[in-house]
Formats: C-alpha cells, structure tokens, sequence
C-alpha cells in the first residue's frame, strides 16, 4: 500500500490491486478494493496473479537449459545419421564398381559384356529340358540341403497340385551365382546374378526380365535354406513395382535329356 499526497493536501491510500476482475471480466476504476459488479477482492487477484507469475518464470528457467541441451543433440543426432549415409552411399558406389560385381541395364544381359556367360546357362538348359519323369524322381529324393549348380523347376506354392510355372539353371562361381530361367505361361526370359557374403542371403541387385521383346529390372533375394519340401524360396520385385513376388524352386538332379520327349514348354 502506498499512501500519496494530493495537491489539497489530504492523504490518499493506493491500493495495488488489478483492474479486471477474473470473475466477472469488469474493468474497475483505479484504486478500486472490490470489483464493483461483483464483489470480488482485486488485490487478493493480484497477490495471487503476482505468485503465479514468479513461480512459472523460475520453471520456465529451470526448463530452458533442458530444452536447449535436448535440441543440441537432436541436431547433433541428425548430423551424425546424414553422415553415416553419405558414407554409405560411397560404399555402395565402390561397390558396384566393375571390378567388384557387374551392375548395368536390364538389356546387357543378353548384349552387354557378360551375355556370352548367359547365353551358356540357356545351352545348357536348352539342351537339357526337365521332364515330367525328372521332376517325379526329383520328389522322391531328399533335399540336397544347400543351393547346387544345375537344373531347378519353380512353382508358386508347395501345393501338390499347384501348376509349375517354369524351369531355371543355375551356376555358381565363387560368392556368384548365376541363372537363368524362362516362365512357362509368360514365355518370360529371367537372367541375373545373385551374390552372398558368409551367412547372408544370397542377394540379386540386378536381375533382368525379357517379355514381349522388352526389358523390365527387378531385384530379390533368396533364402539359403530349403523349406520343409526342399525348395529354396525366392522373392523378387520390379524396380518401380509395390508388389513382391514369391516363388519357389526345387533342385533336380542329372541332365535328364533322355527324357527330352515329356519335357515342359
């Protein structure tokens, strides 16, 4: 409370009290104790006012070096995770450099500088077609356990009746493997490479699809270890494309062109 004096002389008290009232909203004339509408003590508002005020400032102050420290570290965070990229992207560019492993246009495989190595894959399988007697005495054997060179079949599920789609040959060299197939019902044509690193999933980077004299690139990855039946289960998917594709390949073993009359197409 303050106590001034007028130019008549008289004393006057100064009230400290807030002139609108949380009440009722009214704005009250200077030096008014109680709101005049309704009754409330406008300098009890303003204690109350005054208190809060102090002690969300020192909060604020508490919180603010909290606040400042988290934002540092989430830029810092971000900075480290942009740098991590940049690192992989230059190892994925060395990587695919030609010394290390062939990536190029979906087209190279049947005219690029490794062609000739697919062009002996479908001799191969050309010269030996899988029969109907081959895969009935494939069914009979046990899993090889492990992905071998030479013929497989494919089907899209381990359905005893389900359809075969096609027909591949495979070749592995070193930590490559190479193959070719062709889709019975697309007349398709599938060449690529896929590569396998200790324990990994043998991975395809670039795998080539030739239909109705078009080039299509697609990439997979196939598990290294045979399902229940037997067969290696392989995923792929079109660059561009949402879906993924599953199918699944059973080995069959010997040349099987003695059999050459009851051979798919």
């Amino acid at each position: 409370m303050d106590v001034n004096r007028e130019d008549t002389g008289e004393l006057r008290e100064h009230i400290e009290a807030d002139a609108v009232c949380e009440n009722c909203g009214a704005v009250n004339p200077e030096d008014t104790l109680l709101c005049k509408q309704c009754g409330n003590n406008l300098r009890d508002q303003r204690h109350r006012r005054m208190s809060m005020e102090g002690a969300l400032a020192l909060a604020e102050d508490k919180v603010k070096p909290r606040q400042i420290l988290k934002g540092l570290f989430v830029v810092l965070g971000l900075l480290l995770i942009l740098l991590a990229t940049f690192r992989a992207d230059d190892l994925f560019a060395w990587l695919v450099q030609p010394e290390a492993t062939y990536m190029g246009l979906p087209e190279d495989y049947w005219d690029g500088p490794e062609a000739r190595l697919y062009d002996q894959l479908q001799r191969k399988l050309d010269d030996s077609p899988i029969s109907r007697a081959d895969i009935a005495a494939a069914q009979q054997q046990p899993s090889p356990g492990e992905i071998l060179d030479g013929r497989y079949y494919l089907k899209l599920s381990d359905n005893p009746i389900a359809p075969i789609i096609g027909h591949a040959y495979l070749q592995r060299s070193g930590d490559t493997y190479r193959f070719v197939a062709e889709l019975s019902r697309d007349r398709a044509e599938i060449r690529g490479q896929a590569t396998q690193s200790g324990e990994a999933q043998p991975r395809a980077e670039l795998v080539a699809v030739k239909v109705l004299g078009k080039y299509i690139s697609a990439y997979g990855f196939v598990d290294p270890e045979p399902a229940e039946d037997g067969a290696f289960i392989c995923y792929g998917q079109t660059d561009g494309g949402e879906r993924t594709y599953e199918f699944r390949a059973y080995y069959v073993p010997g040349k099987g062109a003695e059999e050459a009359e009851g051979a798919l197409s």
